[in-house]
């Protein structure tokens, strides 16, 4: 594996999502001391969509494991990885983001 990679995996009548589906990946190497956090876009759209200018249009900043998007219209999301929800199942959205 090299330090950095980033693939796609494609299948066919893989998931609950149609009959063709592709999921973006990163891996890197990692020493193990700290924690990693990859941050990877999904756009879930029957438009067309053009990947230099959606990679173009969107800031990501992480800040251990707090996560910031920022969105071309200025839009932000905030994720603090690691706190968990009322019953465990996931990770809590900082105050203030998108629903």
């Amino acid at each position: 594996m090299s330090t950095e990679s980033a693939a796609v995996r494609r299948g066919l009548d893989a998931n609950a999502f149609g009959p063709h589906s592709a999921t973006p990946y990163l891996e890197a190497q990692h020493d193990g001391k700290d924690p990693l956090v990859l941050v990877s876009a999904v756009v879930l759209s029957g438009d067309t969509v053009w990947p230099r200018q959606l990679a173009e249009s969107i800031d990501v900043t992480v800040h251990g494991l707090h996560v910031t998007v920022r969105f071309a219209d200025g839009t932000t999301a905030d994720v603090q990885l690691g706190e968990e929800v009322g019953d465990g199942g996931g990770t809590a959205p900082v105050a203030g983001a998108p629903a």
